[in-house]
């Protein structure tokens, strides 16, 4: 995060149940990646898996999800 900040992206830590992933910024979209997987570009399919994973079966992909911390 503090890497991206400095090259002038925003960058934020998402309050993401059970795995850590960041957001970043730009003027038309947001990213959110993963950095402990290689940063890898996280799409919605693979969240709601994610979120499935360490919440439950019955959980769904929310916008508070990909709020910052």
């Amino acid at each position: 995060i503090e890497t991206a900040r400095r090259a002038g992206w925003p960058a934020w830590g998402l309050d993401f149940p059970g795995h850590f992933v960041m957001r970043l910024d730009g003027a038309r979209d947001r990213t959110i990646l993963d950095p402990f997987h290689a940063g890898v570009t996280v799409e919605p399919p693979a969240l709601r898996r994610m979120l499935k994973t360490y919440v439950g079966p019955e959980a769904e992909l929310e916008p508070r999800h990909c709020e910052p911390m």
